[in-house]
């Protein structure tokens, strides 16, 4: 399972029972320890495993939990959700069993309260979070002072609750003729916004499992994309984009984006999976940049370009191209290739122009 493209994923089209109980998963050992399934829950039957990427969430479900590789394989369900979706949250992932327990029975209890986004998001700008009950009719009461709710706190707000600092969340739902459901507690975590992306990479302590940040974008410009990678540059530094995304090349980005920054074979990637992006400002139509350098430049200064849309003249070709892979050299400094697609040839000893985008990978340039 992966998260590419808009129709990966397992859904039920009927269901085995008047709601779902739990699911457990057993793991395939290829799966890394950092992947997470996510899963989300409906009253009536998904489609295909594109309602998943759906942007409503009458489509999509209401998201339920999770579970992580290495930390756990079971999940219990405390809403009255008859149908499941299951996709993967960051990146390619192997299951060798999934078991849904459904139950039946008359519901005496509240269904209790579910927070999108998710416990545990942390965020650099804004949060809205918004709280639901799978209970027809039920309404939601919250705290932030740490008390457990009752029907005397605040009704939570049905366009959602606008965080702009680290909080603890707390909510009940409650319907006449039920006993009210148990308390959902979620706490969202403000973090500290580097200013720039040369900032995001020098001082977020990038790990190869990724850690959560968020970066202030000041019309930085996507110079490629598609809708699994891009690359994106400000006057400081370029950064290459991993995982699902709509970003367009030739636009600029300002605003915040929070996301994970990983370290892969020692090139920094921002980890997305879709709407990290959503909220920054999106102007059409600039000029895409191109920096010419001399591979004498590069070599000296590769932190610095790594990323950025740079150009290379009259170069030599000292290796052909083969399987995409080759190498080019230019007054004693030589450089390894890797072209976009097969389709890109070059034959050793020509004199080339190269647009690309400097990388490293295990520790080598390219």
């Amino acid at each position: 399972m992966r998260t590419t493209g808009n129709d990966c994923g397992i859904v039920t089209t009927s269901s085995g029972g008047n709601r779902v109980k739990s699911i457990t998963v057993t793991w395939n050992s290829n799966t890394s320890s950092a992947r997470v399934l996510d899963f989300y829950g409906k009253s009536s039957p998904y489609s295909s495993a594109a309602d998943l990427y759906a942007s409503t969430a009458a489509t999509q479900g209401t998201p339920i939990g999770s579970i992580n590789c290495g930390n756990n394989t079971s999940l219990e369900f405390s809403g009255d959700y008859k149908f499941i979706g299951i996709r993967s949250d960051n990146g390619a992932l192997y299951l060798d069993d999934i078991t849904i327990t459904w139950e039946t029975g008359a519901i005496t209890r509240v269904t209790a309260p579910v927070f999108t986004p998710t416990d545990g998001t942390a965020f650099g700008g804004t949060l809205n979070v918004t709280a639901s009950s799978s209970t027809e009719g039920a309404t939601i009461y919250y705290t932030v002072n740490g008390d457990d709710p009752t029907t005397a706190s605040t009704p939570f707000p049905a366009t959602g609750l606008d965080l702009t600092q680290t909080t603890t969340l707390k909510a009940i739902a409650v319907k006449d003729g039920l006993n009210n459901s148990e308390v959902t507690t979620a706490t969202y975590t403000k973090l500290d916004v580097f200013s720039s992306i040369a900032d995001l990479k020098t001082q977020a302590g990038a790990t190869s499992d990724g850690v959560t940040c968020a970066v202030r974008l000041n019309q930085a410009v996507v110079t490629y994309a598609d809708n699994n990678k891009a690359y994106v540059q400000d006057e400081t530094g370029g950064l290459y984009v991993y995982g699902n995304n709509s970003l367009k090349a030739g636009t600029s980005l300002t605003g915040i984006v929070t996301a994970k920054l990983a370290l892969y074979n020692g090139l920094y990637e921002l980890v997305v999976n879709g709407g990290e992006f959503d909220g920054v400002d999106v102007t059409e139509g600039v000029d895409i940049p191109e920096t010419s350098l001399t591979l004498a430049e590069l070599s000296a200064n590769f932190a610095q370009y790594e990323s950025m849309r740079v150009k290379i003249t009259n170069a030599t070709v000292t290796s052909a191209l083969s399987n995409r892979n080759g190498e080019i050299s230019q007054d004693g400094k030589s450089i390894n290739l890797r072209a976009a697609t097969t389709d890109i040839t070059a034959q050793s000893e020509a004199v080339v122009d190269i647009v690309g985008y400097p990388g490293l990978f295990d520790d080598a340039q390219n």
